[in-house]
Order: structure tokens, then sequence, then C-alpha cells
């Protein structure tokens, strides 16, 4: 199984020079095209990482079924071992009860069959030898087949020691044969343990792998996080120097866009907003657009309480219906300071900051002038 995840430490080491590289970026001011180029970087590094991840993830599944496979195949050689055993020492021990039984057997039909061929095939004077050992060579003398002058009784008894032997045989069969499956499944085991320890040992380097894996995906997603971060800094820095506005407001909601409508006041069809509408409740904070120069801060009618704001080049921003001004005219001021407390001053229906941006004096849209606003 091919492992997705060797030489971890020399990708980490090319992800400490991109941090090293992303902090001498921040230092020294160093942007243009190379952190764009670092940053789809970082995000193949990324990506890379993830895909190796997915696969040593789904190569450690695999190879913990086959582990869990082998144990089931484990368990069932055990098993086998076991109920061979249990046939061998079955067999054991009626073997065992059978040679008894034959050399009972043995013995008592020896008794009779000598005795009964002594009476029957000897002259009186020859079984009356003061030697029964005499008496019995003669007996032998007088027979080839040991059993030939066998009763019916002892017929029987000579049956009972055939079926004796018969069955030892087939005890020993089963003997053989318990043996012969047990030696297999040891065999067997001894494969299936080596494969479980090998399946273990693989399955430990996989985890190992993916701990690195994680980790590194960890440095690249703070590396992308960064870098992205900075991107964005250098977007809204170049957006400003550009001449691009800030939002107004906390929260940007928009409830009423640049555009032609009716106005919710008059009820005149076809009026051209000249701005947008932001929500705002009496009391929020306005803030001002951009650096400039207030040119305006007063009452102005429909408008409510009103703050203008010049940033040169011709661009003007309109702060309508405010409760309060915190500025007044002439006043240098900076993006993002305070320019007043949002209110329902002036022809409205409810508390909002109406905002607007001109160019020489003609109304645009502010969200095309706003960073991020598109």
């Amino acid at each position: 199984m091919k492992l997705q995840g060797k030489n971890l430490t020399a990708r980490l080491l090319v992800v400490a020079l991109l941090i090293g590289f992303v902090s001498h970026m921040q230092q020294s001011g160093l942007y243009a095209a190379q952190e764009k180029t670092d940053a789809d970087k970082v995000q193949q590094a990324f990506k890379d990482a993830l895909a190796r991840e997915k696969a040593n993830d789904q190569a450690i599944k695999d190879i913990r079924k086959q582990i869990s496979i082998t144990k089931t195949a484990i368990s069932k050689a055990e098993q086998s071992i076991a109920d061979a055993d249990i046939t061998i020492n079955e067999a054991r021990r009626e073997v065992a009860g059978l040679d008894i039984e034959i050399e009972n057997l043995e013995q008592d039909l020896a008794i009779k069959a000598l005795d009964g061929f002594i009476s029957s095939s000897l002259t009186p004077q020859e079984a009356d030898l003061s030697d029964l050992s005499i008496s019995k060579n003669l007996a032998y003398q007088r027979s080839e087949f040991f059993f030939e002058k066998l009763t019916d009784t002892e017929a029987d008894a000579v049956e009972q020691y055939r079926i004796a032997r018969q069955n030892r045989a087939v005890a020993l069969g089963n003997e053989l044969n318990g043996e012969q499956i047990k030696a297999k499944n040891e065999q067997e085991l001894i494969t299936l343990q080596q494969q479980e320890k090998e399946r273990n040992a693989e399955a430990k380097e996989i985890e190992a792998i993916l701990d690195g894996l994680i980790e590194e995906i960890k440095v690249l997603d703070e590396v992308e996080q960064e870098i992205q971060s900075i991107i964005k800094e250098r977007a809204t820095q170049e957006a400003i120097d550009d001449g691009a506005l800030s939002w107004p407001v906390d929260t940007p909601y928009i409830t009423s866009p640049y555009g032609y409508r009716t106005h919710p006041v008059t009820g005149q069809r076809g009026k051209l907003h000249r701005g947008m509408d932001l929500r705002a409740r009496t009391g929020a904070s306005i803030y001002a657009a951009a650096d400039g120069k207030v040119i305006a801060a007063n009452y102005a009618g429909r408008a409510g309480n009103l703050v203008i704001i010049d940033h040169g080049s011709g661009k003007t921003t309109y702060y309508m219906h405010l409760s309060a001004y915190n500025t007044k005219v002439g006043a240098t001021i900076k993006r993002g300071d305070l320019v007043g407390k949002a209110g329902a001053t002036g022809s409205v229906t409810a508390a909002h900051l109406h905002f607007e941006v001109r160019i020489n004096g003609v109304a645009e849209d502010p969200r095309n002038h706003i960073i991020g606003a598109q």
C-alpha cells in the first residue's frame, strides 16, 4: 500500500519558510504580485495535504478492515484447533478403552479356545499329562488355526473382538485426522498472526503520517489565512489610495439602495434616490468614510441634521437625518472619526442614515465607491 505522507519534515520546512516570508512581507511592505503567487502556492500545498489526508484516511480504513477480517480468521482457526483437540482427545480415550476391551477379549478367547481344543483334540492320555504346557504344545501342533474349533458362544465372542478391533481402527483414524486438522490450522494461525502483526504495524505508520498531515494542514491553514489577510489589507490600502470609501456605520445593512423608487414619505413615483439608506437606530455612531474636511454641519430641512465632508478631487460625502453632530465646519477629519449620531430628523419615516457620494456635485451609487460593497 502506497502511503501519502513521505518527506513530511521537508514539507514542514517549506511551510516554515513561507511563514518567514509572510513575516518579512508584513515588516517590509513587500506585496505586489509575489504575495498572490505565494498565496497560490500555500493554497495548492493545502489542497495537496488535504488530498493526502483523505487518501491516508481511506488507507487506514482499509487496513483496519483487513485487520478485522484477519482477527475473524484467527478466531476461526483457534476454534478449529480447539475442536481438533477435542476430537483427538475423544479418539485417544476411545482407543484406550478399546485396547482394554480387546486385551480382555483376547485373553478370554484364548483361554476358552485352548481349553476347548485340548478337551476335543487330545486323547485322554495326552490331556492327562502332568505338565499342562506339554498338553498345550500338543494342541497347537494339532491345529493350524487357533480358533478353528470354536463353539457358537465362542464365535459371538470372536465377533465382538472383530468389532472392537474395527472400532479401534476407526478411532485411530479419527485421532490421525484430528491431528492433521490441528496441524493445518496451527500453521494457518501462525500465518494469520504474522499478517495481523504486519497490518497493525502498517496501521501505526499510517496513523503517524495522518498525525503529521493534520499538523501540516493546521500550519498551512494558518499561513493561508495570514497571507489572505495581508492581501486583503493590501487591497484595502490600494483602494484607499485610489480614493475608495469605508462604510459609515458599524454593521452596514442597506434598507433602500441608490436608484429610482417611490418616495416613502411623499409617495412620488419614479423619484431618484440619490444615496442609500443604512439601518441605524437612534444614537448609533456615524463615521467619516474617508479623510477630508467638514464643509457643512447644520440642519437642512428635509435632510434633517446634515454633515458634508470634502475629500478632494471633487468627491464629497453626505450624512443626513442625524440626531446630533460630533464635528463642525472647517474641521479636518480622518477616516473612521465620529461624525455624529444617527437619528430621524428631517423628512423620514424612521431612524436611519441617508448616505450620499457626489462627484463634482453629481450623486453616484455609493456602492461603487465603498470598499467591498460591490
